[in-house]
C-alpha cells in the first residue's frame, strides 16, 4: 500500500513539472484588444515603416520599424516622430534622439544605418544594440507574429 501511495505521489510530481515546463514555452497571453500591425506581404530581408497604432496626445508621434529577418522572424523598434522627421539616438553620451535623413535597413549585412546631414551617421545591428559604444540602442518592441500581424505587448 506504501509502495502505491509513494508511486502515485511520484505520478502527481512529475505531471506538474511537465506542466509547469510547457507553461514557460507558451507566448504571454495576448488580449484579443491588444495593439496590432499588419505585417501584409512583408517578406525576407524586407522592412516597412508604419504608424504605432497607440499614439498618446500631447507626446511626440511614433512610428514601428518592421524588419523580416532572413530566417522570417520579425524585429520591431518604436521610432520617435517628430515634425515629419524620425528621430534616432544620436552620437555622444548624452545620446539624444536627432533627425535622420535616410534610414538604410541592410538586412543581409545585419545592420541599420541613419545617414545625417551633420555627418554623424550612426548603426545598429538588427538587434537594436549600436555597432558603436557612442550611440544608445534603439528601443526594440516585444510581441510576436499571428494571423498576418504583429501582436504588441
Amino acid at each position: 500500500m506504501r509502495a502505491l501511495a509513494a508511486l502515485t505521489s511520484c505520478a502527481l510530481v512529475a505531471v506538474g513539472c511537465v506542466a509547469a515546463g510547457s507553461a514557460l514555452l507558451t507566448p504571454p497571453p495576448v488580449d484579443s484588444a491588444a495593439p496590432r500591425v499588419a505585417l501584409d506581404d512583408l517578406r525576407p530581408g524586407q522592412h516597412r515603416w508604419v504608424a504605432h497604432p497607440v499614439q498618446r496626445p500631447g507626446t511626440d508621434a511614433v512610428d514601428v520599424l518592421l524588419i523580416r529577418e532572413l530566417d522570417r522572424r520579425i524585429v520591431a523598434f518604436k521610432i520617435p516622430v517628430r515634425n515629419g522627421q524620425r528621430l534616432l539616438p544620436g552620437a555622444g553620451t548624452s545620446a539624444a534622439e536627432e533627425p535622420c535623413e535616410r534610414l538604410q535597413v541592410e538586412v543581409g549585412e545585419q545592420r541599420i544605418h541613419c545617414v545625417r546631414s551633420t555627418g554623424i551617421n550612426s548603426t545598429w545591428r538588427l538587434d537594436g544594440a549600436p555597432v558603436a559604444a557612442t550611440s544608445a540602442r534603439l528601443e526594440r518592441l516585444n510581441g510576436h507574429e499571428e494571423d498576418g500581424s504583429f501582436l504588441l505587448y
